[in-house]
């Protein structure tokens, strides 16, 4: 059922000219969340953490995200 939920946001998001299955790191937190490994509140909470890093990337270049700093 959660696949199916994700899909068809992924289909809105995409008629509205927004590749969100492009996002990688956005796909993941949406995988862990279809398998059931974290529920729709911890999902949004681990994405408003990924966009406050690449806004910070954005606006200090010197600034990495974080899977950039573990590499």
């Amino acid at each position: 059922m959660r696949r199916t939920i994700a899909e068809r946001a992924i289909e809105r998001a995409r008629a509205r000219g927004i590749a969100i299955e492009d996002d990688i790191e956005f796909m993941a937190l949406v995988e862990l969340w279809i398998e059931g490994e974290i529920d729709s509140r911890e999902m949004h909470r681990r994405y408003l953490h990924l966009a406050g890093e690449r806004a910070r990337a954005v606006y200090r270049p010197e600034f990495k995200i974080s899977s950039e700093r573990s590499q």
